[in-house]
């Protein structure tokens, strides 16, 4: 690629992607591609049965594309997956996790793609940054690598607001358990590593995990998911005194009645009660800091009550800047 900086990490080449064996075959070309997720090579169209003749009669009618040679596809070329095969490798970190629907405030600015070392003819992409490393894990398809190598490339490459609500996402969502959140952290360099202590496999969505970590970054304690009455759970507790309950853009009016009851339940407990939209949280979270202490405040505590130590943030982290280019 023009004007790249190559670095390798590894020395390895990818994983091989196959068809799910569990699977019955598909003899039409276009149904299997769309079974493997929009994207196919040619050898595992031809382990359905497709032809290379079938194939090139396909993408004359229009009903396949190519966005590499020995690669075919449904999807439309601006679509991330198209976009990293036709470069010439995978979807990795904020890409590869906005495709498996993980958590993030804003969807991902530029591409994230990880090619193999030794990889040839990658073609440029104006808006991706590509990455010379292998997947150690099993890719998630052919067009995106497994989901804690993904989870690796964003700790390194991306601030904690960022990185910490996507390994949350994937603990809620069943992806890591506690053994392979261990092996996640040992795939980090030492300097990273310090991210452990900023997850919380208890939270429940992206706003929790970024309120949690603006939250602890400013030295207050933060508990996630306390029970309050008899079935109900407060989404943050902040210093013991203040619960901050997080509602979510599809924030329904249906639910107006029950938040204002779990509202009266932890006022009878001793808490005050804030309430916070999307909206707030990304624009106006001055003033929602501002409550919380006041808040605190008023009930005789503060940051210097919690006697929080403040945490190590990963060190080392490269915030990639500049559109094409590559690094490791």
């Amino acid at each position: 690629m023009p004007g790249a900086t190559a670095v390798s990490t590894d020395d390895r080449p990818d994983a091989p992607w196959s068809r799910d064996p569990s699977k019955p075959l598909n003899v039409d070309p276009v149904a299997a591609v769309v079974d493997c997720g929009g994207i196919a090579s040619t050898a595992e169209l031809r382990s359905f049965g497709a032809g290379r003749r079938r194939l090139t009669e396909l993408v004359a009618g229009g009903h396949l594309r190519r966005p590499r040679l020995g690669w075919y596809s449904t999807l439309p070329p601006d679509h991330p997956r198209y976009r990293a095969v036709r470069i010439g490798g995978r979807l990795t970190g904020l890409s590869a996790l906005a495709e498996l629907g993980a958590w993030m405030l804003r969807a991902p600015e530029r591409l994230e793609v990880a090619v193999a070392r030794g990889s040839a003819r990658l073609r440029a992409d104006r808006n991706a940054v590509v990455h010379w490393a292998a997947d150690r894990t099993v890719p998630e398809s052919a067009a995106v690598v497994g989901c804690a190598e993904a989870l690796v490339r964003v700790t390194l490459d991306h601030d904690l607001e960022t990185s910490v609500p996507c390994i949350d996402w994937a603990f809620a969502s069943g992806r890591l358990d506690r053994f392979s959140f261990e092996q996640f952290i040992l795939a980090l360099p030492a300097s990273a590593r310090c991210i452990r202590e900023w997850v919380d496999p208890r939270s429940q969505s992206v706003l929790e995990s970024v309120a949690r970590v603006r939250l602890r970054r400013s030295g207050w304690s933060v508990r996630s998911q306390v029970r309050v009455g008899d079935l109900e759970a407060i989404d943050l507790v902040v210093g013991d005194v203040v619960a901050l309950e997080l509602d979510g853009r599809k924030h329904h009016e249906a639910t107006f009645e029950a938040d204002r009851r779990k509202d009266l339940s932890i006022t009878i407990e001793g808490r005050h009660a804030i309430r916070v939209s999307y909206a707030m949280l990304v624009h106006d979270w001055r003033r929602i800091a501002l409550a919380i202490a006041s808040a605190a405040n008023a009930r005789g505590h503060g940051p210097a009550q919690d006697s929080v130590t403040r945490l190590a943030e990963p060190r080392g982290s490269r915030y990639a800047t500049g559109a094409g280019r590559m690094t490791d």
